[in-house]
């Protein structure tokens, strides 16, 4: 079998990246109090959107915040951050001169049918490159570090700005999107540009924390190349405090990563090629919870056993650090018995990219 193994016997990270299971949690939303008694929950993943907290310019509503810290603080447990601008921004950005958009959604576009459903299809955005939009988002996140970056019980924080609903890197997912993008002035450079300045936003309010990149496609047609550049734009800049996640683990991959003649997604392959050549610690988040998955596609509980077996045999191949979890595989039995059994690695020894990936564009990458 072909192997690629790095040691990490003489490495060290100036960021402690937590390890362990973190609920994921709504925006605004809070934990049920009886799974804050799990000893195998390491803390709770909060999202939190940048329109709820400064409704008006300057002013501030921390009370979701607050309540939220000093739960952690009395259950003993960690805290994971996401703020959320784009279309969470609050609609006073406009007045102050950030350029928008608007444009019509499709169920397999920039978000879900479920989206869709709550918001309607036509919907507004800022244009999340825009100088005044970055300026106004450094001084949100600034705040945000001032007032919780010596709780002890922060522990990592998402980078988060240039996207339009979550902290993923992914502005289009079809030619369409890219098009109507490019209509309001998107280019590679600008993209890069405002991501470059974001990671130092999050740098300067957020010192010597963890900061996780949360990996996807940037652009569905053509992302390789524009991903690899923010990838080590990120590293340049954050080295050692560089996570990377991927927030689309699901039973897909498993099935499809089982079948090792196959070559993975590229974002996928991505991750772990330049995760692993730069020692990044990694990190996951269910792309939906697999309990529900399960039952959508009518698999029998044989073959959901067996998918639960791969799943942590290639979880324990990857190393990672921690994984963000949907509250309903936790409260489901059947996947609440993997994640309470699951043993991370207490130490980095080694990491393999076994032969799913292939070598030759692997070499090509370093």
């Amino acid at each position: 079998m072909v192997a690629l193994i790095i040691s990490f016997s003489n490495f060290s990270f100036t960021c402690e990246v937590p390890k362990g299971i973190f609920l994921l949690l709504s925006a605004g939303s809070f934990p049920p109090s009886f799974l804050l008694e799990e000893n195998f929950i390491q803390g709770i993943s909060v999202r939190v959107r940048w329109k709820d907290v400064e409704k008006s310019p300057g002013k501030y509503d921390w009370s979701y915040l607050d309540k939220i810290f000093e739960l952690a603080q009395r259950e003993h447990k960690k805290v994971f951050l996401r703020l959320l601008g784009g279309f969470w921004s609050p609609s006073w950005i406009y007045r102050k001169g950030v350029p928008f958009f608007e444009i019509k959604l499709h169920g397999k576009g920039f978000v879900a049918k479920s989206f869709i459903n709550k918001y309607g299809d036509q919907i507004k955005l800022p244009v999340v490159w825009d100088k005044r939009y970055l300026e106004l988002w450094a001084s949100f996140v600034k705040v945000v570090g001032k007032k919780y970056n010596s709780k002890p019980e922060l522990v990592l924080v998402h980078l988060s700005g240039p996207t339009f609903f979550s902290a993923e890197i992914i502005l289009a997912r079809n030619k369409k999107e890219f098009e109507r993008l490019k209509t309001v002035g998107f280019n590679s450079t600008q993209f890069l540009k405002a991501w470059e300045k974001t990671i130092k936003i999050f740098k300067e309010a957020f010192p010597n924390k963890p900061l996780a990149l949360n990996v996807h496609y940037v652009i569905k047609e053509d992302s390789l190349k524009l991903y690899v550049k923010l990838f080590e734009l990120s590293y340049k800049i954050l080295k050692d405090c560089l996570v990377i996640q991927g927030n689309w683990f699901s039973p897909r991959h498993i099935l499809w990563l089982d079948r090792t003649s196959k070559i993975p997604d590229k974002e996928m392959f991505l991750l772990f090629c330049r995760a692993h050549k730069y020692k990044i610690p990694i990190g996951f988040q269910e792309a939906f919870p697999f309990s529900k998955a399960m039952k959508r596609h009518h698999l029998s509980i044989n073959k959901t056993k067996r998918i639960r077996k791969k799943l942590l045999k290639l979880l324990l191949k990857l190393d990672i650090q921690y994984i963000e979890i949907y509250l309903e595989d936790i409260q489901d039995p059947f996947w609440k018995e993997l994640w309470e059994n699951f043993q991370f690695q207490k130490n980095f020894v080694e990491r393999r990219v076994d032969k799913f990936l292939n070598i030759a564009l692997l070499k090509k990458l370093y």
